[in-house]
């Protein structure tokens, strides 16, 4: 979600529903951080690091 606000914010700066979805954003981020999470790299192509995400499903391949 936090891709979507500049182009949101570039846009439509006057914009009060763009502006709610970014505070609620804000809101989010903080709540989550003190709780002891953090935002992580996690682009689509990274390999995956058990040490910093979490699989959520996993597919058989036979490729690998």
């Amino acid at each position: 979600m936090s891709g979507l606000l500049p182009m949101f914010q570039r846009n439509s700066q006057d914009n009060a529903w763009v502006k709610g979805v970014a505070g609620l954003n804000k809101q989010l981020d903080k709540q989550l951080k003190e709780i002891g999470l953090e935002k992580i790299d996690a682009k689509p192509g990274t390999l995956f690091n058990p040490e910093f995400h979490q699989a959520v499903q996993f597919d058989e391949s036979a490729d690998e």
